[in-house]
């Protein structure tokens, strides 16, 4: 087995539970539990990101999306460069400043995206989604969509998981609060990175010595 494919991560699992052969759960549902982690790291960490190509319809102020959340929107023009457009809320439409009759704000309505001012006509938007895994796990040689960064912690919630059906409900808490502590880390490590700004590297001119 070749890490880190369903078939490895369902050993870890089972090392985990000290069920090396099948008996209280079987490889099915093993393989079920992880696939839920699965999905749950790359929602709670928000490491699945997308960029969709989508289309605006004259008169209509919204367009649905496929995905979970919305980081940003650009209008991408016939000519010219592509325009970032701002974040506003609900509340904000009808009071923000327009220039123009082209999309200028965004914001998230459910499964919609809200588009400030209404679109008089067709207009081709670039979208950034965090996203779900795009399909599920079930075959031994599947291996999970979330980076590498967040793949060891899938065992931990699916070990959570387990023990929660044979009612060890002690056991299975402390395993969650240790997966969501990893995922945090692992989300705070690569994900919600900040770059290092100018004064992080700035040497001064002149650096004062005591006794010079």
């Amino acid at each position: 087995m070749a890490f880190p494919d369903l078939a490895d991560l369902r050993y870890r699992v089972r090392t985990l539970l000290n069920e090396t052969t099948a008996a209280l759960w079987t490889d099915a549902c093993l393989n079920r539990l992880i696939d839920d982690a699965n999905k749950d790291s790359a929602i709670k960490g928000t490491c699945i990101v997308n960029t969709d190509t989508i289309s605006t319809v004259a008169s209509s102020r919204f367009i649905p999306f496929m995905g979970y959340l919305v980081t940003a929107v650009e209008y991408l023009p016939a000519t010219g460069s592509k325009k970032g457009l701002i974040k506003i809320t609900p509340n904000m439409v009808g009071h923000v400043l327009l220039n123009g009759i082209v999309p200028q704000y965004w914001y998230q309505w459910g499964k919609q995206i809200g588009i400030e001012p209404v679109p008089t006509t067709t207009y081709n938007l670039s979208v950034s989604i965090i996203d779900f895994p795009a399909g599920e796990m079930t075959s031994d040689t599947d291996e999970p969509e979330v980076p590498a960064s967040f793949q060891t912690i899938l065992t931990y919630y699916a070990v959570y998981k387990a023990l929660i059906r044979t009612g060890k409900y002690a056991t299975s808490a402390a395993v969650y609060k240790e997966y969501l502590h990893s995922l945090s880390e692992a989300r705070k490590s690569y994900i919600d990175t900040i770059p290092d700004g100018y004064y992080d590297f700035h040497v001064p001119s002149q650096t004062l010595q005591k006794g010079v």
